[in-house]
């Protein structure tokens, strides 16, 4: 095999092996941030500290909805239009701590791209879940 060719296996099996591994490592932490978090009864109580919480990411003039919907796998950001977003929440993500992970991701700007998602949006979220600090989850 040429060096070309090396590269190419080697360069695949650490993508793959990346990938596998931020995405277990982003999983684990999200489910003891979950497990430990405050709960929260209903999208109301969500709703009473969204505005502290958009103030301390610099989103005060997002428009944000909060819905809940018990058939959704898992709780999402989804981006209605220009600085419009809606979350959505499962009975496992009314906590606090699914809530700050899925609020920083309206935070991520550009199109969708995979790669970018797994190493670098999803970690900074659950940076964010974690601490609650904006200035470390920007690393």
């Amino acid at each position: 095999m040429t060096v070309v060719k090396y590269s190419a296996i080697y360069s695949s099996v650490i993508l793959v092996g990346g990938t596998i591994t931020s995405s277990v490592v982003c999983g684990i932490i999200n489910s003891f941030v979950a497990s430990r978090s405050r709960k929260f009864s209903s999208i109301e109580e969500m709703n009473g500290i969204l505005e502290k919480e958009k103030k301390r990411l610099g989103i005060e003039d997002y428009d944000i909805s909060l819905v809940y919907n018990p058939n959704v796998k898992a709780s999402k950001c989804n981006k209605q239009a220009q600085n419009q977003y809606v979350l959505v929440f499962n009975d496992s993500g009314l906590n606090l701590g699914i809530f700050r992970h899925e609020l920083r991701h309206v935070t991520d700007s550009g199109e969708y791209n995979p790669l970018t998602y797994i190493f670098f949006k999803e970690p900074r979220a659950v940076a964010y879940s974690l601490t609650a600090l904006e200035k470390i989850s920007q690393i």
